[in-house]
């Protein structure tokens, strides 16, 4: 019965963590979905167990945020942004129960995580399908928080295919996560499974340049030794086929453009502009910084630079400033390896870095949680 409860639990806490998208503006713009997601944690202390390791590592983070944001006080520019620390005060806290719940709970984290995964593609290849079919957009988003998805853009428009986002508001928000799940779910056991297969699939239907990388990134770390093996070579056909298979259901002229103009995205990425927001233009921004900020940075939660601040790594490091940067790294590492989390998986990490998801967001603490736990854990089922 326990278990049971437990599983209800996990599936709950995972699925409404998941929904970072669920951002109602009109009540202040947090996303209580999430929120909601900390607060069953709490109700379920019964069924936690703090780490002491985490709790040590939260501590320090806090101490060190602490002192970042204290020293930002005294800058005559300074603009906080509550909601920014409001992001970095709960985060480190939302991590620690949710490590707590699950450590001794790993099947029934595996279990759930595949549950939410399959709940998101559900959603996702039902924006997609009815599009294709019926020619109707369906923004889920727009429905429940008042708020558009972004599904089309530039070429990408009702005349083609709209650019999958599922219950997320953009292309880019839903590859990183479904990304980001399809590492978990690798990080426990590498093979391809129908699921992940449909996970990889939606990548590359979101048109997402950035997820398409993150997503080829994992596969050759995964499978650098046998990248020409028959179940990859199997894998790799399918995608493709699936791809051509979307492109023939479109009008031919346009679905040629289509694949014309995303060929040119992948090939010209730095000049775009999601890529110039996220890291491309981050060394502008900070030589315009005195040395002082660029030692100690801007402070968390400081809005003194709000350009060229789309990724976790360029927030990291314009806010943190080389010293605090460093100091965090180190203590990131530090956590890593507590965990006996594999070099691949960390380098894994840092190429999410550059993704939308940045350091004082609760999802990106989920998937830190997540990949933790699977990692500490993974010889009971390899």
């Amino acid at each position: 019965m326990k278990v049971k409860i437990a599983s209800l639990i996990g599936f709950i806490v995972l699925l409404l963590g998941s929904l970072r998208s669920f951002n109602f503006f009109y009540l202040g713009g947090v996303r209580w979905f999430v929120i909601l997601s900390f607060v069953v944690l709490i109700l379920s202390v019964s069924f936690i167990k703090i780490n002491k390791k985490i709790l040590f590592f939260t501590l320090i983070f806090y101490g060190l945020c602490f002192i970042n944001i204290f020293i930002s006080l005294f800058y005559t520019d300074f603009e906080p942004h509550i909601l920014s620390y409001f992001g970095f005060i709960i985060s480190p806290a939302y991590f620690l129960l949710l490590v707590g719940f699950f450590q001794s709970k790993k099947e029934i984290l595996l279990k759930q995580l595949k549950r939410v995964l399959k709940f998101h593609l559900f959603f996702f290849y039902l924006q997609w399908l009815v599009f294709v079919i019926f020619r109707f957009r369906i923004d889920f988003l727009k429905y429940i928080t008042n708020e558009p998805q972004r599904t089309i853009g530039g070429i990408f428009t009702e005349d083609t295919i709209i650019r999958g986002t599922g219950l997320f508001n953009e292309p880019a928000s839903y590859s990183i996560f479904a990304v980001s799940m399809i590492l978990c779910l690798m990080a426990n056991k590498k093979r391809i499974d129908k699921l992940i297969l449909l996970a990889i699939l939606s990548v590359i239907l979101s048109f997402s340049a950035s997820g398409i990388m993150f997503l080829a990134v994992i596969l050759i770390v995964f499978y650098s030794s046998k990248i020409f093996s028959r179940k990859v070579m199997a894998s790799t056909t399918i995608i493709v086929l699936g791809f051509l298979l979307a492109n023939l259901l479109i009008k031919s002229k346009k679905a040629l453009r289509v694949a014309e103009i995303f060929s040119a995205k992948l090939k010209n990425f730095q000049e775009s502009e999601s890529y110039k927001y996220r890291i491309g233009n981050v060394s502008t921004v900070f030589d315009d910084l005195t040395v002082f900020k660029r030692i100690f940075g801007i402070g968390y939660g400081n809005l003194e630079v709000n350009r060229n601040l789309g990724s976790f790594l360029s927030q990291f490091f314009i806010q943190s400033g080389v010293l605090f940067f460093i100091l965090l790294s180190f203590l990131f590492f530090y956590l890593f390896k507590e965990f006996k989390v594999r070099n691949k998986i960390i380098i894994i990490i840092m190429l999410l870095t550059l993704s939308t998801q940045a350091i004082n967001h609760m999802v990106t603490w989920y998937f830190f949680a997540v990949i933790l736990v699977i990692e500490k854990h993974k010889l009971d089922t390899l």
